[in-house]
């Protein structure tokens, strides 16, 4: 009988110690029991495996089990914690695959990945994959992974699997699946909770250390970050404002991309748009000591002396809504904010229980399609609140303060709570 009184998976987890939840300090005699109270090992070959001491046992039953590990701190942990997975082979299974970006950079990785996965399961066709690609570079990983499959998994038809990620939209999935006939299966989840911690996120807001409208972020280049600068540059809204760029930066590890490479393959620029933005982003823009070529920790001083932020999101014109860790950090640091994102992003973070600015902030942006006529409209915005005179600039903070600090409240309500229609869809899956 072996007790897991010590996981070391939990134990060092946030640590920078990659240990898989299963991993033992020795190998377990076949026959052996394995008391588990942490309850993230879910099966062991040769060994029978037994949770207890969790009132959660009672929890809803789901046919199925996990491909890969579950580690601790994952979306996968989470969803083990809500569901027990116990696997019928003769009833309709889901089963759920934990996809690591380093899972697929490669054909040789994916390959191996998938060979992996595939000798753990004999599919049948009422059986359902769930691929769950958490957090950044999601479209990416998506597209990456739907090609290593077709190539290495052919037999996985379109109707049998899922992408799992933190997706608002579905408009990514017609286009993930290269054809808008077939079929497709998306579900989301909220867990960029994660990156974002409430209690580190506490600061003073006196109107009187108000020195700049606003505070905008830029670090990696993607072609809305690029032109929001230069419209910014354009309509002499930098000086005075808090804003970095790096002209040559990092757009994922270990490839760099200047504002000409990421701007051409805009396909909603003219050559003549590109032209004009590139040459106005030829200088690095650096907040006092903040080295923008960094992803480094977020500066609080930054909320502190700025009236609002104007977050550039990860996603623009992919047809996906995605609110990223940028966007939590300003409302967890009670900052009201302007969404340089795709239509439909400020309506959906009201879904969420979130309150926007509309009355206070002309928010007519949200709902323009076009994407320079919607980075226009967030243009102007700027401009006329830079015009505001001292009164009315002051009344107008005091307006968007009340809702930030709401805003403030409702994360730390709902941090850590990792909802979505991956939820919505185990349970409805689930007995009991």
């Amino acid at each position: 009988v072996i007790l897991m009184a010590h996981n070391p998976a939990i134990t060092y987890a946030g640590t920078g110690v990659e240990i898989q939840p299963d991993e033992f300090y020795f190998k377990p005699v076949p026959g052996s029991i394995i008391v588990d109270p942490w309850r993230t090992i879910t099966e062991l070959p040769g060994c029978q495996v037994m949770h207890y001491g969790n009132p959660k046992q009672r929890k809803p039953v789901v046919n199925g089990a996990f491909l890969t590990p579950v580690y601790a701190g994952s979306i996968s942990k989470e969803i083990n914690d809500r569901f027990r997975f116990k696997l019928d082979g003769s009833q309709p299974a889901i089963y759920i695959a934990n996809v690591r970006i380093e899972c697929i950079n490669s054909d040789s990785q994916a390959n191996e990945f998938i060979k992996q996965i595939k000798q753990k399961v004999s599919l049948k066709d009422s059986d359902r994959v769930i691929f769950i690609t958490q957090h950044e570079g999601l479209y990416a990983h998506g597209v990456m992974l739907k090609t290593h499959l077709q190539k290495y998994w052919s037999e996985l038809k379109n109707h049998q699997y899922y992408y799992a990620n933190e997706l608002k939209s579905h408009h990514t999935a017609q286009r993930l699946a290269n054809d808008p006939n077939s079929t497709y299966n998306h579900l989301n989840f909220d867990s960029i909770f994660e990156w974002v911690y409430p209690d580190k996120c506490v600061v003073p807001h006196d109107y009187e250390n108000k020195k700049h409208l606003f505070l905008s972020y830029n670090r990696v280049l993607r072609t809305h970050r690029c032109q929001l600068v230069a419209e910014l540059k354009k309509n002499n809204l930098i000086e005075g404002n808090l804003v970095s760029f790096v002209p040559v930066g990092e757009f994922y590890k270990n490839v760099r991309l200047t504002p000409q490479q990421v701007l051409s393959s805009d396909p909603n620029l003219s050559a003549d748009q590109v032209k004009e933005y590139v040459s106005l982003l030829t200088e690095k823009l650096v907040i006092d000591e903040y080295d923008a070529s960094q992803n480094g920790p977020t500066v609080a001083d930054h909320y502190q002396t700025s009236i609002l932020s104007v977050v550039a999101e990860t996603t623009w014109n992919q047809g996906e809504i995605f609110i990223s860790e940028k966007t939590y950090k300003a409302i967890a640091h009670g900052h009201p904010f302007i969404l340089v994102a795709p239509a439909g992003t400020l309506q959906t973070l009201r879904g969420m229980g979130f309150k926007t600015f509309d009355g206070i902030i002309d928010e007519a942006y949200d709902k323009i399609e076009n994407h320079t006529l919607r980075l226009q409209a967030i243009v102007k915005e700027l401009q006329r609140l830079s015009k505001l005179d001292p009164f009315a600039r002051r009344l107008t903070y005091n307006a968007l303060n009340q809702i930030a600090q709401e805003n403030s409240e409702t994360y730390k309500r709902v941090y850590g709570n990792y909802n979505g229609s991956l939820f919505d869809f185990l349970s409805k899956n689930a007995n009991g």
